[in-house]
This record gives C-alpha cells, structure tokens and sequence, in this order.
C-alpha cells in the first residue's frame, strides 16, 4: 500500500494511508481513476488563493504589468498547492507528467498566456485521449511562442515546433523520422500563429504543396485548407505506435520504475 501511495501521490499523508487501509488498493485505484467522482474541497481551495492562474490571457494583461511573472508565479504557486492538498492524488500526477511532456516553460516568456496552457490544455485532458491533448497543445499560444511557431511563415519556416512535436511529443527520437521530414512537419504548421494573446490562423503564410511526414501525407493544396492539413497530420502522429510507446514509457517509469 505505502509502494503504491509512494508512486500514485506526491507523498502519504496520513488521510491517504487511512483511506487505503480502509478501502483497500483496488478499490482506492479504482476510485483515483475517476477523479471527477472525488470531491476535493482543500484542491479547490488552495488553488483559488491565486486567482491569476485561472485568469485568460486578456485578465493577465489586464490586471499585470506588461511582462510581469504574477500569473506564471500565480500558477506554479496554484498547481503546487492542488499537488500536496488535494484528495485526486492519482489525477494530479498524471497533469504532472503531461505538464513535463507538452512542456512550456512556466516562468518563461509566456507571461500572459503559459497560466491557461496549464487550465485549457493539460488539465481537462489529463486523463483522457492523447489526440484531444496535443491538438490543443498545437493550437494554444503558449505552445506557439514558446517553440517560435508564431514567426514561422512560408518564406522562413521555423523547425523548433515541427522538430520537437516529432522528437518529444509523439514518436520519440527513436521514431525513424529524418531531417528532411522534420523539415516537412514545420511546413505543415506554417501559419499557425498568435494574435492578441489568443490563437488565430494566418493563410497567407501557411507554405502550400506536398507534404508526407512517416507514412502521413497531403496534397495541402491550399492555403485555407492548411490548418484541417496540420489537425490531420496531428492526428495521425497522436495515434502512431511510436507515440504510443513513448508515452506509455514515460508512465511507465514514473509510475513503476
């Protein structure tokens, strides 16, 4: 019980321990699997002594200094008091290692929209399909500013995003891409962009033609059309073997060894 308690929390309290010993371990899994199911009064509470991190990009820069580190320093301070109060234990590791592998730096440059990464995209998909997770990773402005995807057009095509969505987070360096394809994933998120703090498509600078990335492909003939192409390709990694390995290694380690 206390092997497990050690795995599935950020530490035993004395509650967890009474709980387990109570309920026993599948019942107690059982029960952290479904985490919508467990009221938590002390999460709720220690999360809303700092209300910038619930805030929208538009609320930090409304109620913050221009590149002020409230809201990121808010979050961090948010999510650190959900890890050690909160009754979903189980669901609050599993953010944590998403947190880790759609990583956005918080502090970083994100000042006003890296908080909402953490409401919009990590949490509500915690613990449900990794699809759904990395398509609102590839469209949230966090994510774009942080790997430069917000200055990657048709004319200069930015390979941090496209390179790292291959190498961390989906088939994994071992995953037999190669650097013409990494080349070919940036293309495919050209025009993915940033305006006002919020996510927009931009057409014009969205490159047009061919592309085929691991047994993926497109005619992308359009620029309209450009985005449903890069939610397509998306797609497909969410759903390749590789990912599926690495993901499932990465729960693996933190969860068994």
């Amino acid at each position: 019980m206390l092997h497990l308690l050690r795995r599935a929390t950020f530490g035993p309290r004395p509650s967890d321990i009474a709980s387990i010993r109570q309920d026993g371990i599948d019942a107690w899994l059982s029960r952290q699997l479904n985490p919508a199911r467990i009221a938590d009064p002390l999460g709720d509470s220690a999360w809303s002594l700092f209300p910038l991190a619930s805030a929208t990009p538009a609320q930090v820069r409304a109620q913050t200094a221009a590149y002020s580190w409230d809201a990121m320093v808010a979050t961090a301070m948010a999510t650190l008091g959900r890890q050690i109060f909160s009754d979903r234990q189980l669901y609050e590791q599993v953010v944590d290692v998403f947190a880790n592998h759609l990583h956005v730096a918080i502090p970083g440059e994100g000042w006003d929209t890296s908080p909402s990464y953490i409401r919009d995209v990590i949490r509500p998909f915690a613990m449900g399909r990794y699809r759904d997770m990395l398509q609102a990773a590839i469209r949230h402005p966090a994510m774009l500013l942080f790997l430069n995807n917000d200055v990657s057009t048709k004319a200069m095509v930015n390979e941090n995003l496209g390179r790292e969505l291959l190498e961390l987070h989906t088939v994994g360096l071992g995953g037999g891409y190669t650097e013409a394809e990494v080349v070919q994933s940036a293309k495919v998120l050209t025009g993915r962009t940033i305006t006002g703090g919020a996510f927009s498509y931009d057409p014009g600078v969205h490159w047009t033609g061919p592309l085929a990335v691991m047994g993926w492909s497109s005619r992308n003939a359009t620029a309209a059309g450009g985005l449903a192409v890069g939610d397509s390709y998306l797609a497909y990694l969410a759903n390749h073997p590789s990912t599926a390995r690495t993901v499932a290694r990465k729960l693996a380690v933190r969860f068994v060894g």
